[in-house]
Order: structure tokens, then C-alpha cells, then sequence
């Protein structure tokens, strides 16, 4: 029989509020021990400020849990949309300050990359920037955790796609060399896909709030974490206000 251990216990027990404002669909919810215990998601057609507030009240009027009881936040940290990303850490930041909480940061290529349950695949996550842009990273998983390969990417479909034949069967392999290739995001929809490479259903193509959940809890369990002070988006080029 399997036992958990009293330190994981007093881990799961633990209640996070959790922050995705990276893409049009903003969500907000609250996990503890691995569980979503409620959720709001809204495709947003008004900006996040005006919506962000009134998601995290009516998760906690959902779920009768209290703010009060929050041990930690839980924020994607993008790539993703400029101002969404703002106005998310911004408002994680001030309630972290004000109730003297820490927060675990997650890249939203990494959550999204789980969307595809399939060990011994290369999974890409694809997504649009700006100026006719993409966003990229690739990985495999290890007993269900995303491990990037390489770095994370930012430029054209020319230049994903460069990045993208570098990985077999597609540097000149055949089919049956080197990991199934799955591609996911609403990125693909700037690129010519070849193949042999597999394009994932487009409704897992969305953000999952309960796969961010659970990698942020691994953050506080390896304690690595930001204070209200040290958060900063992960926007993967220099010039992104331009």
C-alpha cells in the first residue's frame, strides 16, 4: 500500500489561489491537494481589469472557502498577451503584499505543453506574438512533467519552423526515426505544418487552469518562489513594447 508521507500531507493541504490572464481567455481558481475546487473562465471581450476582480470574488462565493485561508498564488508568467500578463502579476503582486503571501511563477508554454497526455512524444506549444510572430517550446515528459528541450523561441514561422526541422524524423530521417511530433496553440495557425508531424485537437489548445495549478504547487514544494517584489513576466524579447 501506498503511503504519503506527513510532509506531503501538510503540502496538499494546502489552499492557492490560481491566475491565468496570458491569453483572451482569462480563468481563476482555487486548488488544494491536486483538486480544483472552483473556477470561473471567460473569454474576454473587456479588458482583464475590468473582469479579474470579480472572478477571484466569485471563486471564493463558489467555493465557500475564504480568502483569509489562501497559503499561496499561483500566476502564469507567459509568454502571452502584453496587457493581460500586466494586469495579472500586477494584482497578484498587491494581494500577495497585502497578505504577505509568496507566488510561483509558471511559463504558460510549459501548462500548455501538458494538454497532450503522451509520454515519449516531442510536444510543441505554439503561440501568437506579435507582429505576425510566434512563440515556441518544445518537450518531452517525464512521468507527466513537462521537460524543455532547447530553449523557448520567439520570431517567424520561418524561423519555428527551422527550429522545427532540427528535430527527427524531419532532419532528413525517415518517419520512423526519432519521437512522434505533436504540435498544439493558436500560433499554428501562422505556419505550414509538415509532416509527418501530428497537429493536437484545437480544444486543447486552451490553457488548463488545473495543469497551471499543479506546477505551481510543485514550485512550493521545492520552494521556488518570488515575493511580491521579484515577479516579472516572461516576455522573451527585449522589445516587446514596440
Amino acid at each position: 500500500m501506498f503511503h504519503i508521507s506527513e510532509m506531503t500531507c501538510r503540502f496538499n493541504s494546502m489552499l492557492y489561489l490560481v491566475v491565468d490572464t496570458s491569453t483572451s481567455q482569462g480563468s481563476v481558481g482555487l486548488v488544494k491537494e491536486g483538486v480544483l475546487l472552483s473556477c470561473v473562465i471567460q473569454n474576454i471581450t473587456m479588458s482583464h481589469s475590468e473582469r479579474l476582480l470579480p472572478m477571484i470574488n466569485e471563486v471564493f462565493e463558489k467555493s465557500g472557502e475564504r480568502i483569509e485561508n489562501v497559503s499561496g498564488l499561483i500566476v502564469s508568467q507567459g509568454p502571452g498577451s502584453f496587457t493581460g500578463l500586466r494586469i495579472g502579476l500586477t494584482t497578484m503582486a498587491g494581494l500577495a503584499r497585502g497578505r504577505n503571501l509568496k507566488i510561483a511563477l509558471v511559463p504558460t508554454l510549459d501548462y500548455l505543453s501538458m494538454n497532450i497526455k503522451k509520454e515519449g512524444a516531442l510536444i510543441g506549444v505554439v503561440l501568437k506574438a506579435r507582429k505576425n510572430e510566434v512563440y515556441w517550446g518544445f518537450y518531452t515528459m517525464d512521468d507527466f512533467i513537462p521537460c524543455l528541450e532547447g530553449d523557448y523561441g520567439v520570431g517567424s514561422s520561418e524561423k519555428f519552423l527551422n527550429v522545427l526541422y532540427s528535430f527527427p524524423p524531419l532532419v532528413g530521417g525517415s518517419k520512423r526515426e526519432g519521437k512522434k511530433i505533436i504540435l498544439l496553440g493558436d500560433g499554428l495557425s501562422e505556419c505550414v505544418i509538415p509532416d509527418p508531424v501530428s497537429i493536437a485537437p484545437k480544444h486543447l489548445w486552451q490553457p488548463q487552469l488545473l495543469n497551471l495549478g499543479f506546477l505551481g504547487e510543485r514550485k512550493f514544494k521545492n520552494n521556488s518562489l518570488k515575493t511580491y517584489k521579484e515577479i516579472e513576466p516572461l516576455y522573451l524579447r527585449k522589445n516587446y513594447y514596440e
